[in-house]
């Protein structure tokens, strides 16, 4: 699940998620949820569920 701000375009949003996704899969390969917050436009929780 994701969630981006609301005055970010959906492209930025989705890019920023992937990005998201792959650095918290790099930081944390044993863990089954994680949140990140990146940057101030793109604010942005994620987490992943193996």
């Amino acid at each position: 699940m994701a969630l981006c701000r609301g005055d970010v375009k959906p492209d930025i949003c989705r890019s920023c998620i992937n990005d998201s996704s792959l650095e918290l899969s790099k930081l944390c390969p044993n863990q089954k949820e994680a949140v990140m917050w990146k940057g101030k436009k793109q604010t942005v929780a994620f987490i992943p569920v193996p």
